[in-house]
């Protein structure tokens, strides 16, 4: 795979590039994610929840009324991140996402030539059409998706509403429904066809929808953002239920992995949790020196409990990284 690095760039929420350079795709992080992460007033503790804001005009009024973040100018990005700066002391601070449902497929743009990250070559492309539609999708699918808690669509921001129902099920066809969460699904328009009610594709979990309307537009906005609160707070125990909850520093590490997983294959999906453990791998001899243990506990008619408590320990230290479990817990 082929990995390129630029200079370091100015100021910018961009998140993610998707661009062709000559005959080649390349997929890079922009500085969107590592700025709203470094806001943040403890990455380390705090858990942050991303919302995806899919559409284009509607959209960005809604974005400007309801949460509050940086001003956007000129964004060359195929996506944008900023925190909203009303959560960055909480502890499960809001990440606000944007994707330009017209840009994302017709103008993709190349970072800027001060860009600082890493580039990645998309192995792949050659084997879909030389158009980008297909490519976005997956791109879409397979690399923003998972990082997603809300994916909240605007309707009214599409040609037509059957072409927003399309969208989401052309990102579901890209992926397997076995993930270990499902991002929701906050439908709005102006109107309530029942089209887009009955949407519920696979890979999404509870589709929510709510109506805008340009006579009371504040009052609207007001039950989305509730609406959008709401699910984020569903998904925040789901999440922590199935212990994937992570931290900002987590998030922005993941995600340049995530970045390179599928610029190098699309066949499997992006493991989090063998991510996680990528520089804290498992000693080849772990399981036979558990396995010898249990051999000898049996031998010596050890009692259960004492053998599971055991064994739990020695798996949550190997989980830590190298050295965390000896430092003081002050």
């Amino acid at each position: 795979m082929q990995t390129t690095l630029h200079m370091a760039s100015h100021d910018s929420s961009d998140w993610l590039y998707v661009f062709k350079n000559k005959a080649d795709w390349f997929i890079s992080s922009g500085e969107g994610m590592p700025k709203a992460i470094k806001g943040l007033s403890s990455p380390s503790t705090q858990y942050p929840s991303t919302i995806l804001l899919v559409g284009k005009h509607d959209k960005e009024a809604a974005r400007r009324a309801m949460f509050s973040g940086h001003a956007r100018l000129s964004p060359r990005g195929f996506a944008q991140l900023d925190a909203d700066s009303s959560t960055l002391n909480y502890r499960y601070p809001r990440l606000i996402a944007s994707l330009d449902v017209e840009n994302a497929y017709s103008k993709l743009q190349s970072p800027r030539k001060n860009f600082g990250q890493v580039r990645h070559r998309v192995e792949w492309s050659s084997e879909q059409s030389s158009e980008p539609y297909p490519l976005v999708d997956t791109v879409i699918s397979k690399l923003l998706l998972p990082f997603i808690d809300v994916v909240c669509v605007f309707v009214d921001d599409f040609a037509t509403p059957e072409d927003a129902v399309e969208a989401l099920q052309r990102w579901a066809e890209q992926r397997k429904s076995s993930q270990y969460w499902k991002p929701q699904v906050v439908l709005v328009s102006s109107s309530s066809p029942a089209s887009i009610t009955r949407t519920q594709p696979s890979i999404f979990g509870r589709v929510w929808h709510v109506k805008v309307t340009s006579q009371n537009r504040s009052r609207s906005y007001r039950k989305l953002k509730s609406t959008i609160v709401q699910s984020v707070n569903e998904m925040r125990r789901i999440k922590s239920a199935c212990k994937l909850h992570f931290s900002a520093s987590h998030l922005k590490t993941l995600f340049q992995a995530a970045s390179q997983h599928v610029a190098e294959c699309i066949l499997s999906e992006f493991d989090f949790i063998t991510a996680a453990r990528q520089h804290n791998g498992i000693d080849d001899q772990f399981d036979y020196h558990l396995q010898n243990f249990v051999e000898l506990c049996s031998k010596h008619h050890t009692g259960t409990d004492f053998i599971l408590r055991y064994m739990a320990s020695a798996i949550i230290l190997d989980s830590l990284p190298p050295g965390m479990h000896r430092k003081s817990p002050a």
